[in-house]
């Protein structure tokens, strides 16, 4: 059985409805851990927190920004990297940034350049890729 219940929402309110959130409660009695890429971050709902505790899961809300101490500033490592990259780009999610990357990874290993995709955002940690992310979302919070 899977231990986490990823929640692909992404209502034009930025908010859940009730039916929404009682299917995320649901999963969480069940014992399912939550990844969330809403906006609305689930840890700081008073509910969703006493449901973490009463089922001893947790939530993960990947657009949660790292604490200060623990952001990292621009060290310029991507100039010792030597093969060749090419970055796809993109500021919204609907844009097919990642299906884009797919095609091409695709392609280019069909030709028999091998290549590999690397997602870095908040997409690639919520859709458990099994390449490093640059951008990692937080742990859960299960306190």
């Amino acid at each position: 059985m899977p231990d986490y219940f990823i929640s692909g929402m992404a209502p034009s309110t930025g908010m859940l409805t009730a039916h929404e959130r009682g299917l995320l409660i649901e999963a969480m009695s069940h014992g399912f851990n939550i990844v969330s890429g809403m906006h609305e971050f689930l840890n700081d709902d008073p509910v969703f927190a006493a449901a973490c505790v009463a089922n001893k899961v947790g939530i993960v809300d990947v657009r949660r920004p790292r604490d200060k101490k623990d952001r990292r500033l621009f060290s310029g490592k991507i100039h010792d990297v030597t093969c060749p990259r090419i970055a796809v780009l993109g500021t919204v999610c609907a844009v097919g940034k990642r299906a884009t990357a797919t095609i091409l990874t695709r392609a280019l290993n069909e030709r028999g350049i091998k290549t590999v995709m690397v997602g870095t955002g908040h997409t690639r940690a919520s859709t458990g890729s099994h390449r490093t992310s640059l951008q990692p979302g937080p742990k859960p919070n299960t306190t």
